[in-house]
């Protein structure tokens, strides 16, 4: 009977010893990762901000407009009037204004990214100056390469032989949400701002045509960091924050920014043509259902279905029918019908393209020129020297 006692009690000793045990390296883990966790917000960011703040620019958008100043009307033997009579009646006074945003190098001979937004009124006032200015406050005037206005993107130009530290561009198709994200701007007392977030979503949208994928962050963007870049936890660009989703002119905590995989696009078309030139195919697309993808033999849902075409369009003189689907093209599987119009907009017009499309129950391959996408404006851009 004691022994028993005895047994049960070295049991119950051997399990608390367990459960000790348990809770020690419970606590020892957390521990660990809660250092981990501070190591890289305190470290990590720093290291991030200093080895990109050299890159990252403030953009000033110096114009004049007319302001109309009118005198009262007034008896003519008023006792005021003495005090306008060096007034004309309307007078146009020209008044300076400036708009500030952010921007940073892309590459070491002065090309500079920014905000549409800062010069999308220079049809109607002069601009007089683009001033770019560094975090070590050196100044210099640039020109406009070229821009969009949907996508809020201008790229700019220093005249300068001076050597410039562009920032690295990252694969944002790797990015996940969840990830760490840093955003920078300079601000207008020309000191470098960051803040830090996560991605909390990926491909969104904006109802801005076919280049339409933002990344969205929860990191806190204020108007004048607008056309800065977004940084993953290396360093590297994997978004230009482009537009801040709210109902008023403050932050509601919903930025978005232009992936770097398309930003690289995008800037190599404002560089050499300054303007977007994007493919097309004159094809009217829907989603792929269930329901279309067993009717038509498909063995998933997946691609686009073709359904209608332009006469004489691209698709339509390459032999592409109405009711096809297509799965794949120049080589990239199109996942669902919203990436097709993205990918052939990244395609330069005139290139000649495989398009694997599914009729009659089998893959066909047809090949298509793209035409140019006709809803892409070509820029009015002035030639002024500062």
């Amino acid at each position: 009977m004691n022994n028993n006692k005895t047994l049960d009690l070295c049991d119950k000793l051997d399990i608390a010893r367990w459960i000790l045990l348990q809770i020690l390296l419970t606590t020892f883990l957390l521990i660990l990762l809660m250092r981990s966790c501070y190591s890289f917000e305190s470290n990590s960011f720093s290291d991030i901000i200093q080895n990109a703040k050299d890159g990252v620019v403030s953009v000033t958008t110096t114009v004049e407009v007319p302001r109309k100043i009118a005198a009262p009307n007034l008896q003519a033997d008023s006792q005021f009037q003495q005090f306008f009579d060096g007034f004309h009646k309307e007078e146009n006074q020209p008044q300076t204004i400036q708009s500030l945003g952010s921007g940073f190098v892309v590459s070491k001979n002065g090309y500079i990214v920014t905000r549409y937004s800062l010069i999308k009124d220079m049809d109607e006032i002069d601009i007089k100056a683009i001033t770019v200015v560094f975090s070590n406050r050196k100044t210099y005037f640039a020109n406009i390469v070229g821009y969009d206005r949907k996508m809020n993107i201008a790229l700019l130009k220093i005249n300068s032989g001076d050597p410039f530290q562009p920032l690295k561009f990252g694969n944002s198709d790797q990015i996940r949400i969840g990830d760490w994200v840093v955003s920078m701007e300079v601000d207008v007392e020309y000191e470098v701002s960051a803040s830090h977030g996560i991605v909390s979503g990926l491909h969104r949208k904006a109802k801005f045509g076919p280049y339409d994928r933002f990344i969205q962050t929860n990191a806190l963007i204020k108007r004048s960091g607008l056309g800065g870049p977004l940084l993953n936890d290396r360093g590297e660009v994997i978004g230009i924050i482009s537009m801040i989703r709210s109902r008023s002119s403050m932050w509601e905590g919903t930025g978005l920014a232009i992936p770097s995989n398309l930003a690289v696009i995008i800037i190599e078309h404002l560089k050499y043509r300054g303007k977007l030139r994007g493919g097309w195919t004159g094809m009217r697309i829907q989603p792929v259902t269930e329901e279309i993808a067993k009717k038509f033999g498909l063995d998933a849902p997946r691609g686009a279905l073709v359904a209608g075409l332009s006469s004489d369009g691209p698709a339509d003189r390459a032999g592409i029918k109405r009711d096809d689907i297509i799965l794949a093209i120049d080589g990239a599987d199109v996942a669902e019908m919203r990436e097709l119009p993205r990918m052939t907009a990244e395609i330069p017009p005139g290139k000649e393209v495989d398009f694997v499309v599914f009729r009659n129950r089998r893959k066909v391959t047809v090949k298509v020129v793209l035409g140019e996408l006709k809803s892409v404006e070509s820029p009015k851009l002035p030639i002024k020297k500062p």
